[in-house]
């Protein structure tokens, strides 16, 4: 929601929000986020440089939860890093082994992240299935029995430089084979003229993953609840 600046402080604002919040309230919602999930959103939450607006929400009832970042990563320069390779010649004396996504990855994959994580993940796979572009977008770890362990990809919002979901299997994530996903979609996406790489949501422990990796914070965003 926005306000013109010259239309501020009248009240304007206060009344939009009200407004709908009595139509969620006939739809029978018991709470109202400011963070709905990917690709649903603009931004994640209220960017912490927007102060007023930070206010306003906390003022109508709204209650601070915790905070989410975008990040952001410069291909220009980019190389693989050594480590990377050599985690990568290691894993396969273990039968771990990375590809870009074929048609014969579909259901295992598709079975993988449906029992690991979500289904919003689901549809970004799906939706990139659809507009034939999961072959370019979507790298697969698979062990020595050919499951699927991990996976990541991008453009799930139509831009290509936009980067993840990214998730391995719980019991073998100490293996390192999310930062060789990420190091390898890197790579892909700078073989194809893609120079800049982003995302729009993180939080917690994965900020370090990423900024292991070289990516860095460019905006903060405070995420907030209503219960109604």
């Amino acid at each position: 929601m926005y306000v013109r600046a010259e239309y501020q402080g009248r009240g304007y604002g206060k009344a939009l929000l009200k407004e709908v919040e009595k139509k969620l309230i006939k739809e029978q919602v018991k709470e109202i986020t400011l963070c709905a999930y990917s690709p649903n959103y603009f931004t994640p939450g209220v960017d912490l440089k927007y102060k007023k607006a930070l206010l306003f929400f906390e003022q109508n009832g709204y209650v601070r939860g915790m905070e989410a970042v975008s990040m952001k990563k410069d291909l220009f320069t980019y190389h693989m890093p050594q480590k990377t390779l050599e985690m990568i010649e290691h894993l396969k004396e273990e039968g771990i082994r990375f590809h870009t996504y074929s048609l014969s990855y579909m259901e295992k994959l598709l079975a993988f992240v449906k029992q690991e994580f979500d289904a919003g993940w689901v549809r970004n796979i799906l939706q990139a299935i659809r507009d034939g572009e999961a072959e370019g977008t979507i790298l697969i770890a698979e062990d020595k029995e050919n499951h699927v362990i991990g996976y990541c990809m991008r453009k799930i919002d139509g831009n290509d430089a936009r980067f993840g979901p990214i998730g391995v299997k719980e019991s073998v994530r100490s293996k390192g084979i999310g930062g060789i996903l990420f190091d390898l979609q890197m790579r892909e996406m700078q073989k194809r003229g893609i120079y800049y790489a982003y995302f729009l949501w993180t939080h917690g422990d994965a900020i370090r993953f990423y900024e292991r990796h070289g990516m860095s914070v460019y905006r903060t965003y405070q995420l907030y609840r209503k219960s109604i």
